[in-house]
């Protein structure tokens, strides 16, 4: 007897928990699929699953969307069995609120509407620099600022004190920087009214 081999074919999947998790607190982390076929009304989303007038899907189970468009549930036993990893993930976008959090977590960002390539933000996070550094080594700051702080570095006479208290630092808050499309890094990066706006935000780590 002729033995036959099943055709690949790509779909899309998540857990079921993680859809009604996500229809609670973050509903632009859902699929574009599951969000238009829910505003049809398609499917409820329940306590214990998502539910629709054919089938019920538990928070166990997974949920597929596959090329033709179809979407049922899966039990994670046979998901298991039958599927594996593609190796393709979309971008999860998201808002700036969202993406704000992953920023101050040390990920990049960026938005999908920014034409400009390799464009992203990222956190410059707050430092400590003993005052003896800022006023004589750091290269970033004006002649002006570094002179104040050597003031703290020399006693009545002008000598230079060697014994500075390793507590005697400037503190710099963090602040959020640019890498540019012309590789350059805008320091004290300021979102614009549609960047704070746009819900296109991802993170690019």
């Amino acid at each position: 007897m002729a033995k036959f081999r099943k055709i690949a074919v790509l779909v899309e999947a998540v857990l079921v928990s993680e859809l009604v998790a996500n229809a609670r607190s973050n509903w632009n982390a859902l699929p574009e699929w599951v969000k238009e076929r829910y505003e049809k009304g398609g499917f409820v989303f329940l306590n214990d699953g998502i539910s629709t007038k054919d089938w019920k899907a538990t928070l166990a189970d997974y949920l597929i969307c596959d090329a033709n468009g179809g979407i049922y549930p899966c039990k994670p036993d046979i998901f298991e069995q039958t599927y594996e990893s593609a190796g393709i993930t979309r971008p999860r976008f998201m808002a700036f609120g969202e993406a704000l959090e992953a920023v101050k977590r040390g990920s990049r960002i960026a938005r999908k509407g920014w034409n400009g390539k390799g464009m992203f933000v990222f956190m410059r996070p707050a430092d400590e620099l003993h005052v003896s550094f800022v006023a004589k080594q750091i290269k970033s700051l004006p002649q002006s600022v570094k002179d104040y702080y050597y003031r703290d570095c020399v006693d009545g006479n002008g000598n230079e004190i060697t014994d500075l208290p390793a507590e005697d630092v400037v503190k710099f808050t963090a602040y959020l920087c640019m890498k540019a499309a012309d590789g350059t890094i805008v320091n004290g990066w300021l979102a614009s009214q549609t960047d704070m706006l746009s819900e296109d935000w991802e993170v690019v780590d």
